[in-house]
């Protein structure tokens, strides 16, 4: 696994988190440094910041999705017939949702004998 790198803001001193070599330099001078000498590194540095920055940001449907949820557990057609929108995209945002801890699924068991795949519930975990 790669090593975390934390690159600062404005000008700043120290050692290169990779190959300890010192520097006094701008923070865009310590990312092409990192570019050109540690590309391994920097492509982890570069993959960790974009997956932060999607875990963090949360789409319309998600908070529309969060709305209808605080109702009560739903099925993904109920939630397909109240939005109006697209399943895939609905499941898009539940899964992001579930990611990040928010949304719990569950299979619906039938009382009777059925074919097909069980329903699944979605609902908020507990203090969300």
């Amino acid at each position: 696994m790669q090593q975390a790198i934390e690159i600062k803001p404005a000008m700043t001193t120290g050692m290169c988190p990779v190959c300890d070599e010192p520097w006094r330099y701008s923070a865009k001078f310590i990312r092409e440094h990192l570019r050109m000498q540690h590309p391994v590194e920097y492509q982890a540095y570069l993959d960790e910041k974009k997956d932060e920055l999607k875990l963090k940001s949360i789409s319309a449907t998600e908070e529309r999705l969060v709305a209808l949820l605080k109702e009560g557990p739903q099925t993904r057609d109920q939630l397909v017939k109240k939005l109006r929108i697209p399943r895939t995209t609905i499941y898009d945002g539940l899964r992001k949702l579930i990611r990040r801890n928010e949304v719990k699924k569950f299979p619906l068991f039938a009382t009777e004998r059925s074919r097909g795949r069980p329903q699944v519930l979605f609902s908020l975990l507990d203090g969300k």
